[in-house]
């Protein structure tokens, strides 16, 4: 029973170390139903790419209030929206009271 025990608790330990922090899943290109891209990279520039062309800024992730904020540089990120979820596959914002979900594309 405690060989059990151990081993339960080491394997739980090995994949909650393992696991990618919120900051690291919102990192990639995500998509809005073909319509445009956002591309958040780790250096915390973010490049919004639509039909209508293309805007670079900045970006920060506020983990206190689950919110990803938007400007012009990372340090001037001032427009927020929360973020409801995100995962390997989809990231869900909330955006004037209506939930948005953008597809991971790359």
């Amino acid at each position: 029973m405690n060989r059990s025990l151990t081993l339960t608790i080491f394997l739980s330990v090995i994949l909650f170390s393992c696991s990618k922090s919120t900051e690291d899943q919102i990192v990639g290109t995500w998509q809005n139903d073909g319509i445009g891209t956002m591309t958040f990279n780790s250096d915390k520039t973010v490049i919004m790419s639509s039909v209508f062309g293309e805007e670079i800024g900045g970006w920060k992730f506020n983990e206190a209030t689950m919110e990803i904020c938007i400007g012009e540089s990372s340090k001037e990120a001032d427009e927020c929206v929360p973020l409801i979820s995100v995962d390997d596959h989809r990231l869900c914002i909330k955006e004037q009271g209506e939930i948005s979900c953008l597809n991971k594309y790359k």
